[in-house]
């Protein structure tokens, strides 16, 4: 009889106590997993109260994974993504199912919540690092917010793998571009290694080329855009490109025939004779004096032909005139005429020629002002007065350049600097 009661001791402890835990979340499950079966058979069946019988069981099992899943993707379906994106965050945060967040970060997208796409692609990225796919996905949401920081810090995850294409090379270039010419164009260049007819890399490497002054690359990037599209640069705000293509050919034209010039001179001197010396002469000879071929532009500008004094300078620098004050002339015609970018180049060439004179960086400054945006225009000015620390008028100007993009405390900087060196006459 003991041994009996002892059998019988050992079969209880080795069956499920119906009344236990496990049992009962078992018994629980089977609920919630019939449930589910229902109402999915309700969402087929297009009955209308399809979708109270999924609110009535995330209800009923707020902390069933399950549950609120089945919910999500019942919402999701119905495209009621903002319901389906809700369900599917919590059904990942109960769960160790990181899809959930997969599949929640789309239906923010659906639903135009970025927030949401971030937080719940950052999810799932923590589990799949190399779903290169979310990873873009996850960056142009951070662009959608604005987040230009996290934008290029998710793109670099990615975009030096296989799976980078051109599109993103050229974006993370358009993110380096404000901090780092140089990373930008290698990205641009790294787009169009990828397709070289990428339109955004062209855009790209052309606004590198302007804050390069790098002329002849320029008219290279600008031959390629508008033989891809002719409409490019105006759609992108960037005819200014065009133009100082225009402007550069322009003083490569001068430049030419300047040399061209001082070739045959060269030539000139180092010809043979071809006639017998005359015998010398016991009168000294006369000695003319040069010719100044700047004179009549000299006049013509005066008399504020700059049309004329533009053509006449021309000649005279491809002559051998090639001085710091005929180019600075040269630059005051264009400008006079509204050529601004041809104005700025020659104000640059007479810098070249004498970068030591103040009038001539002033000249190219107001130039400039003309045709750059403000912020390569404050660096133009920064650069000046490193050459210049002393000279006023470039504090004065910076000054005022600052107070024009609100940045107040700058502008106060760069006002107490011009009132520290200008005259007291004028520092008022």
């Amino acid at each position: 009889m003991i041994f009996l009661r002892i059998a019988l001791l050992l079969l209880l402890v080795g069956c499920q106590n119906p009344f236990g835990e496990e049992a009962r979340r078992e018994r629980q499950q089977k609920r919630i997993n019939t449930a589910i079966e229902k109402a999915n058979q309700k969402v087929a069946e297009n009955d209308p109260k399809a979708y109270e019988a999924f609110d009535k069981l995330v209800t009923e099992y707020p902390e069933s994974a399950e549950a609120i899943q089945a919910s999500g993707f019942a919402y999701l379906k119905k495209q009621d993504f903002a319901r389906a994106a809700n369900l599917l965050e919590k059904a990942g945060q109960l769960s160790d199912e990181s899809e959930c967040f997969l599949y929640a970060g789309k239906a923010f997208l659906d639903a135009n919540d970025f927030d949401g796409v971030v937080r719940n692609y950052k999810s799932y990225i923590a589990h799949y690092p190399d779903d290169t796919a979310v990873c873009r996905e996850l960056a142009q949401a951070y662009l959608f917010l604005n987040d230009k920081k996290a934008a290029l810090e998710t793109y670099l995850t990615f975009a030096s793998k296989d799976g980078c294409t051109d599109v993103d090379a050229a974006t993370v270039g358009n993110l380096f571009l404000p901090t780092s010419s140089l990373q930008a164009e290698k990205w641009f260049q790294r787009a169009l290694q990828l397709n070289p007819k990428s339109q955004d890399a062209l855009l790209g490497k052309v606004r590198v080329d302007l804050l390069k002054n790098n002329w002849a690359d320029l008219a290279q990037d600008v031959d390629a855009l508008q033989s891809l599209n002719a409409e490019a640069l105006k759609q992108a705000d960037l005819l200014e490109a065009q133009e100082k293509v225009e402007a550069w050919k322009t003083l490569i034209a001068i430049q030419e025939a300047q040399r061209i010039a001082e070739e045959a001179r060269k030539a000139k001197l180092v010809a043979p004779a071809v006639s017998p010396m005359p015998a010398a002469s016991k009168t000294p000879p006369v000695v003319q004096a040069p010719p100044v071929p700047v004179s009549p532009a000299q006049k013509a500008f005066d008399e504020k032909h700059f049309d004329e004094a533009s053509v006449l300078l021309q000649k005279a620098i491809a002559q051998g005139e090639s001085t710091a004050h005929n180019w600075s002339l040269l630059a005051e015609c264009f400008f006079q005429l509204a050529q601004y970018p041809q104005a700025e180049m020659t104000a640059l060439e007479a810098i070249r020629k004498d970068p030591q004179t103040l009038a001539y960086t002033l000249q190219y400054l107001k130039m400039a002002q003309k045709t750059q945006p403000s912020n390569r225009f404050i660096e133009e000015l920064i650069a000046a007065k490193e050459r210049f620390p002393e000279a006023y008028p470039i504090h004065y100007a910076l000054s005022k350049a600052y107070e024009a993009i609100g940045q107040k405390g700058q502008a106060a900087e760069a006002h107490q600097n011009y009132l520290k060196f200008a005259p007291k006459i004028d520092a008022k």
